[in-house]
């Protein structure tokens, strides 16, 4: 700047048209649950009246206890991720997700083996979690899967052989979700007072 000229403030990014003014949301009460993150807090899971293809919200639970807050937050991160992987006949995928966060992604050409290989990520943190698939789910991951407590199996398909498997296990929640790369088209997360809004992370 020249000597004794004032600078400019920055020109904000103009903001653009997708996002509205004002901002009505509308979803459907599909049960009220236990209770939320903390035992202490009172919960309840809302749908929207067209879900996305592909959305955690699509499941249909074919066993298992009711869902509890944390189950469907942590279905909807093991999903998220599992379905980001591009499934085809040579690979499939395999996440496994304790208290929100991975702790087993493994790709590999059969479920069986993609199971396995994230469960060696860590095993110790695999207690207890939600395990997602993005192929059919055969009996032999089934047996596999049945020898670890877990909280969740989710898979787009399980065979009549994979469901008398489980069958055993009467309080596993087993999930079937059809697959989809469908996005919302905004992402939000609440603030004190306020919303944040987002477009969808396409970028994968």
């Amino acid at each position: 700047l020249e000597e004794g000229a004032e600078a400019k403030p920055a020109e904000a990014a103009p903001v653009p048209a997708i996002f509205p003014a004002r901002l009505q949301l509308a979803f459907d009460r599909v049960e009220t649950l236990r209770y939320g993150e903390n035992s202490h807090q009172s919960a309840a899971f809302y749908r929207e009246p067209n879900p996305v293809a592909g959305s955690i919200a699509a499941y249909s639970q074919l066993q298992g206890k009711e869902l509890s807050y944390n189950n469907i937050a942590d279905s909807d991160a093991a999903w998220e991720c599992v379905k980001a992987f591009d499934n085809n006949n040579a690979t499939v995928a395999c996440v496994i997700v304790k208290h929100a966060n991975p702790c087993g992604v493994a790709i590999a050409p059969t479920a069986l083996e993609a199971y396995q290989k994230a469960f060696k990520t860590d095993p110790t943190s695999a207690f207890g979690g939600i395990i997602a698939f993005n192929c059919a789910l055969d009996k032999a991951t089934a047996e596999a899967v049945s020898g670890q407590f877990a909280e969740v199996i989710i898979a787009p398909e399980i065979t009549a052989d994979a469901r008398a498997v489980f069958a055993a296990k009467q309080n596993l929640r087993v999930l079937v979700v059809p697959l989809g790369r469908s996005e919302n088209v905004y992402d939000y997360k609440r603030v004190g007072g306020g919303l944040l809004v987002q477009t969808a992370d396409m970028a994968r």
